[in-house]
């Protein structure tokens, strides 16, 4: 079992402009995120400056 840790950041849709709440691995400080509430998908974008660290065990 490995362990590594992981980043939770919230992210808001430059189209909708609702919260995507995404999981990252840690380090990542540019993802690409497809929004969960734009009626047909978008994917934009995101420069992570703000987050949460979890641990996750394989």
């Amino acid at each position: 079992m490995s362990h590594h840790k992981h980043w939770i950041v919230e992210s808001i849709c430059p189209r909708c402009e609702k919260t995507n709440v995404i999981e990252v691995p840690e380090g990542e400080l540019v993802v690409r995120v497809h929004c969960q509430h734009c009626e047909h998908g978008y994917d934009y974008n995101h420069i992570v400056r703000e987050h949460k660290e979890v641990d996750v065990d394989d």
